[in-house]
């Protein structure tokens, strides 16, 4: 009986630390990652092209986005391919691995921002195609 509850102490144990490792799992692409980042403006949209770091258990399903002191502040997801994430922007995959979002609504490119785990850029400071 007492290896029994010492068995199933270890697996709650284990269950519970495995919680929390995904609780703490980033889930936002720092700039470092991303490569190739470009953006179009057409009309009254915006046109956003990127290449995440290819991971075997990591992908972007998308971009978030929100708006601070007047700064549209973009982040693109980082997600376990096992696990649902819902991005407020999806991204649509190519043929040749970039993830292309299309923001909609017609902002400034001046006001929006790239954020990563470490830092943010202006998306008028990134090479356009």
């Amino acid at each position: 009986m007492v290896k029994l509850n010492i068995f199933f102490a270890i697996i709650i144990s284990f269950i519970t630390t495995s919680c929390i490792a995904d609780e703490k799992e980033k889930i936002k692409y720092d700039l470092s990652q991303l490569n190739n980042f470009s953006y179009t403006k057409k009309d009254k949209s915006i046109h956003i092209k990127y290449q995440p770091t290819l991971e075997s258990l990591y992908f972007s399903p998308g971009i978030n986005i929100h708006i601070e002191n007047e700064k549209i502040i973009l982040e693109v997801l980082r997600c376990n391919v096992n696990k649902e994430c819902k991005p407020d922007l999806k991204s649509e995959y190519d043929d040749q691995g970039y993830a292309n979002v299309v923001i909609t609504q017609n902002y400034d490119t001046g006001k929006i921002f790239i954020s990563g785990d470490r830092e943010e850029i202006a998306l008028d400071q990134l090479n356009q195609p």
